[in-house]
This record gives structure tokens, sequence and C-alpha cells, in this order.
């Protein structure tokens, strides 16, 4: 994928799991069931229903966090 897109992922979420990581950190796990995917150039998905909410006013990532490559 080229770095002007992005992938959007939809899931119906069915349960939340417990589970414990590396060193012993307890996390929550959100299960579901996997949607759709789609692909959106990053100017686009600023200015579309329901992503823009992901986006600031100047087209950023409101939460970096998020993100993964």
């Amino acid at each position: 994928m080229s770095s002007n897109r992005i992938a959007f992922e939809w899931y119906a979420f069915r349960r939340e799991t417990k589970d414990r990581g590396e060193g012993g950190h307890k996390f929550r796990v959100f299960r579901g069931e996997h949607l759709r995917s789609e692909q959106l150039d990053k100017t686009t998905a600023a200015e579309t229903v329901p992503y823009r909410i992901f986006f600031d006013i100047n087209g950023n990532f409101k939460r970096q966090s998020v993100l993964r490559k």
C-alpha cells in the first residue's frame, strides 16, 4: 500500500477477553467478526464520513497511537 493510502477495517464486536502479554502485563482484547476493508487516500478519508472524525483541521490524524504500518 502506498504511503498516502489508508486501510480502514470494520469489525462487529462480539466479546471482550483478558489476556497477559510479555512480562505478565494484563490487557483487554476485543474480539469480533471482520466485516470489510476499505482503502482511501488520506485526503479523501479526511473529507469522508465517517472517517473525517479521525482527522484534525489540517488533515492529520488526531491519534497517532492507532496507526500501524
